[in-house]
């Protein structure tokens, strides 16, 4: 099948946790610091930080962390745009 795109079983596990669903959107929208997705999602900060080891592990959100700034945002791969929005 054209655009067929295979997900591994893990991958399907990792997005189908409602709160890391929920960081996935919210990083659709913009750049945001476990802080901000902490109050977003109204969840503590430990949690959610949790989560974004777990979907930094699997590709699908980075880290960018500026030098000389102290704050560390996080953002979608190209990967986890094209799953979000297969073409």
């Amino acid at each position: 099948m054209d655009g067929e795109m295979k997900i591994s079983r893990n991958l399907l596990k990792t997005m189908a946790v409602d709160t890391r669903a929920e960081i996935l959107k919210l990083l659709e929208q913009r750049q945001m610091t476990a802080s901000e997705l902490s109050r977003a999602l109204s969840k503590h900060v430990t949690t959610v930080s949790e989560h974004l080891e777990l979907l930094l592990d699997s590709g699908l959100v980075e880290r960018l962390e500026r030098p000389g700034h102290k704050w560390i945002y996080y953002k979608l791969t190209k990967g986890a745009d094209r799953i979000l929005h297969p073409t």
